[in-house]
């Protein structure tokens, strides 16, 4: 180095002048072939001095140590370029999660597990996407050399997809090894914030991706993933396909139990409910029968019983616990009707659902009235909230905290009093549908498929579907006969 690069150099500290002399041919006595032909120029001792494998390859009794240009056939020049940071500087401006798991191999092999740790650390603190981890974890499982350092890699990537909810085609970038990997700790998947039947779906939709467009394409995908996932739990399935599951293609068919079976030994199926263990053996009919016969016994054996609940299908029923003391229910809660025993004229009671309608989802259901006797009062249907009297003789609408439209025709809202007039109302026979936002907070009405629009607004955050009936009218409530679409992940439980 001349005096005139000498003086331009004094005001430098000593790390960015080491910094400056990386590949520096005027600052080295050696110079590395990378295996994509570029050469690399370096000083010798301040490599020895920072690994092992370097001291033995310069000064020991390889080869390569009486040798000006080394050969390095398995290192690229993008390894060796983070390498030289690293041992010049104790630093590495080259590396980025796209190149980590390649730095991390070449670390390995040049025994420097202190920049291994660096690197471990760099991808925890800006892994920001999923599919940036799925093509690392993917890459890390392929590192052939078994060492503690690769199964501190490994755990860091796979508590991203651990620690956070997971949803539909966040282990889209994952190869197959990749996914064994975050299923591998057991535990840690069971005590993760993502359940059992959630990893289902995911690793279904991560099935698709594998088997490609040409085969899984979007209706096929739509129509398995809607025909398990029937609240869309996950949301972002939008529009539901209207091809059902049976019309798969066997190709499709059988691929996808090629690509899930290895994987299903994976999956807690013990610690999901019993209806959608039913769904699941509706739809995968190639989920090994012993697999599901233990986690009924386990359901059974702990006495797990799903209460009424919109995500398990069975939302659709009144509640034992808050109907009026002259109604009755049927044996599975779905219709209601006055007492025969208990006339009573123009005398409403009332009845709520045992499911509520919560969180920022769509709700959809129809109620078929049966009978309806208009001289004695008729019938009202709509929504209330638990705080209603279901004894005391308000049609519903006109008792607090009750939205409610009667088969004559009116709307009736109690927060404040308003009504309206719709015209026609319903009679016996007729399906009335009703559509909750509650996103939106409001809620809509169809009579036998005529959409009268949205009727009552600034809904509270928590309804109860509701009826309120009279001597000689019955009617029962059940899941709309249209497929429901819920748009938000926080479906309620």
């Amino acid at each position: 180095m001349n005096s005139t690069n000498s003086t331009q150099t004094m005001d430098r500290d000593l790390k960015t002048d080491l910094r400056f002399s990386i590949n520096n041919p005027n600052c080295s006595d050696v110079t590395f072939i990378c295996k994509d032909g570029t050469k690399k120029h370096a000083y010798r001792s301040i490599l020895a001095l920072r690994s092992d494998m370097f001291n033995s390859m310069l000064f020991g009794n390889m080869i390569e140590s009486k040798s000006k240009e080394i050969s390095l056939p398995s290192t690229s020049s993008v390894q060796l370029q983070a390498i030289f940071e690293y041992c010049y500087t104790d630093d590495t401006p080259s590396l980025t999660l796209d190149n980590a798991v390649e730095v991390f191999q070449a670390a390995e092999f040049f025994l420097l597990p202190r920049l291994q740790q660096l690197i471990i650390n760099h991808i925890g603190a800006n892994l920001k996407d999923y599919d940036t981890a799925g093509i690392i974890l993917s890459d890390a499982v392929k590192i052939a050399e078994s060492s503690s350092m690769k199964d501190v890699l490994i755990a860091t990537v796979r508590n991203y997809f651990l620690s956070k909810p997971l949803g539909y085609g966040m282990l889209r970038s994952l190869s197959k090894e990749g996914l064994e990997a975050v299923l591998f700790d057991q535990d840690a998947v069971s005590a993760g914030p993502t359940d059992a039947y959630t990893w289902l779906l995911c690793i279904v939709d991560w099935a698709c991706d594998v088997i490609g467009d040409e085969t899984a394409t979007e209706t096929q995908r739509h129509g398995i993933l809607s025909a398990l996932d029937v609240d869309n739990k996950l949301g972002k399935l939008g529009k539901v396909c209207s091809d059902p599951f049976h019309k798969m293609s066997s190709d499709m068919q059988r691929q996808l139990e090629e690509v899930i079976y290895p994987f299903l030994w994976l999956v807690h199926f013990d610690q999901i409910c019993s209806h959608r263990l039913v769904t699941i053996m509706d739809v995968l009919g190639f989920v090994p029968t012993d697999i599901l016969c233990k986690a009924f016994r386990r359901n059974v054996l702990e006495n797990k019983v799903c209460g009424p609940s919109w995500c398990h299908g069975n939302g659709c029923v009144w509640d034992h616990d808050h109907v009026g003391s002259s109604l009755r229910l049927s044996s599975n809660a779905t219709v209601v009707e006055y007492h025969p025993d208990k006339n009573a004229q123009n005398f409403h009671q009332s009845v709520t659902c045992a499911s509520p309608l919560t969180g920022d989802s769509v709700y959809e259901w129809d109620v078929v009235v049966h009978a309806v006797n208009q001289g004695n009062g008729g019938v009202a249907l709509g929504i209330a909230t638990k705080e209603i009297v279901t004894g005391e003789n308000f049609m519903l609408g006109m008792q607090a905290n009750s939205w409610g439209f009667a088969s004559s025709g009116g709307v009736y809202n109690s927060n404040p009093f308003s009504f309206a007039n719709l015209g026609g109302g319903f009679g016996q026979g007729s399906v009335v549908t009703f559509k909750v936002d509650m996103k939106e907070r409001s809620c809509a009405i169809s009579v036998n498929g005529r959409y009268h629009g949205v009727v009552w607004k600034s809904l509270p955050d928590t309804i109860y579907p509701a009826a309120s009936v009279t001597f000689g009218s019955r009617c029962e409530i059940r899941p709309s006969q249209e497929k429901v679409v819920l748009f938000n992940t926080n479906s309620p439980r």
